[in-house]
């Protein structure tokens, strides 16, 4: 295993999200620090085999990340190669709804997620096959 320097951009209930490009990020449930493992959680590999199917259903456009798909680290351990998100982390700009008014810049942060949907929609896929539960 290459030994990469690698910064720790984020955590999530069940991932953890890093880079050692900076162009790219790796999304999975251990991280590995100088050849050996650092820190994990519970086995994710369901979750993100789900989740890498998912991207290739839904295909390239501009309001979503490209997936470059899962890499293995070790035998079982796999990751998700994502594109770096543009202007940083997703979630950056998400507040408790208490603190959300209608405003033009809510309609402006909404205007990319209805155009990725738009997107899906216009697309007319058929359902994802055992992602009955999302």
């Amino acid at each position: 295993m290459l030994s990469m320097p690698y910064q720790l951009l984020g955590l999530g209930a069940t991932s953890y999200v890093t880079t050692t490009d900076n162009k790219t990020v790796l999304k999975g449930y251990r991280v590995w620090r100088d050849g050996k493992y650092y820190i994990g959680r519970d086995d994710c590999e369901d979750d993100l085999a789900r989740e890498a199917a998912i991207y290739a259903h839904l295909g390239a456009h501009q309001q979503i990340l490209k997936c470059f798909g899962l890499e293995q680290h070790c035998a079982g351990v796999h990751s998700l190669r994502l594109d770096l998100a543009p202007l940083g982390a997703r979630s950056a700009g998400l507040r408790p709804a208490v603190h959300c008014r209608a405003s033009s810049s809510a309609a402006a942060a909404a205007d990319p997620v209805a155009d990725g949907s738009r997107h899906h929609d216009g697309r007319r896929l058929p359902p994802l096959q055992g992602c009955a539960a999302l």
